[in-house]
């Protein structure tokens, strides 16, 4: 819109050059609209410049928003991995215990049933039957407890089996988010490169316009600093 105003002050000028026949008229008709023009020429520009500055600003803010919550969620992820592997190496100790622990009573069992089959084939008299049957007891009871312990293991290996399941996934969201990461970081690199440009075009672009300016001011300072340009209404037509 200002610059489309600008553009018709600048047909106004041409239009008054080429029309006006009196020379005093035309440097104080000329005076106003050359004023106006740079005025909404300098009022343009500075506000295209600031228009251009914010996008740039607002973007950066956004991607480095964007940046930090990926480097939580990845610190997250990080952690979350660190304590399930601790507790993975938790549950192998625990297994690997059971397991030898298991094995000690799984041949110990053995050892006694081996023994009682023995023990009944080489005596046949009642009170070697009802001792051997104590043992057989004892041996039921142990066996119980060879039951309890292969449970033990069978939840443990349930549990090495979620830990793989769980760190398989944690590891893919963890990719997801590093790509997220890497694709962010590059295109925040890219904001900073492009707002570190506007900024360099925006400085070099106030010092063109405050070149010009001057170069204009210095051309037509007889005319600034008439009266006919500050107050036109006391100049002679």
């Amino acid at each position: 819109m200002l610059f489309f105003i600008n553009y018709i002050l600048y047909n106004n000028i041409i239009k008054y050059t080429n029309t006006v026949m009196n020379f005093q008229y035309y440097l104080t008709k000329k005076n106003i609209y050359i004023r106006i023009f740079f005025i909404f020429l300098a009022i343009s520009f500075f506000w295209y410049m600031y228009i251009a500055k914010n996008k740039q600003t607002s973007e950066y803010i956004i991607l480095h928003g964007k940046n930090n919550r990926c480097l939580q969620q990845q610190e997250s992820l990080l952690l979350q991995l660190q304590l399930m592997q601790e507790y993975k190496s938790k549950i192998e100790i625990e297994f690997k215990n059971i397991k030898e622990q298991t094995s000690r009573e799984l041949n110990k069992v053995m050892t006694q049933l081996k023994k009682a089959s023995d023990e009944r084939d080489n005596y046949r008299n009642k009170y070697l039957l009802c001792n051997k049957s104590e043992k057989l007891t004892e041996m039921s009871n142990k066996s119980t407890i060879q039951e309890n312990l292969n449970a033990k293991i069978n939840s443990l290996k349930e549990k090495i089996i979620n830990y793989e399941e769980n760190k398989n996934k944690n590891n893919k969201q963890l990719d997801i988010i590093n790509g997220t990461l890497s694709q962010t970081q590059k295109q925040l690199d890219k904001c900073i490169t492009d707002l570190n440009l506007s900024l360099q075009q925006y400085n070099m672009l106030k010092v063109i316009f405050f070149l010009l300016f001057n170069i204009f001011y210095i051309s037509y300072s007889n005319l600034f600093n008439s009266t006919c340009f500050f107050c036109p209404n006391n100049c002679s037509v």
